[in-house]
């Protein structure tokens, strides 16, 4: 499910966008490090009081 959602979106930056495999590598890239960081943050948690 998450796999073929990432590859949607690096589907659309390649041909509905026209990046090259290298700006594609680096977008996702990127956004995935401040996607897991936002999820698994123990900062973040601490803020929200979530443990």
């Amino acid at each position: 499910m998450v796999a073929n959602e990432i590859a949607g979106r690096a589907v659309d930056l390649r041909y509905k966008l026209r990046y090259s495999p290298d700006e594609i590598k680096a977008v996702m890239t990127k956004a995935l490090a401040i996607y897991v960081h936002e999820q698994f943050s123990v900062s973040s948690r601490r803020h929200f009081e979530l443990f």
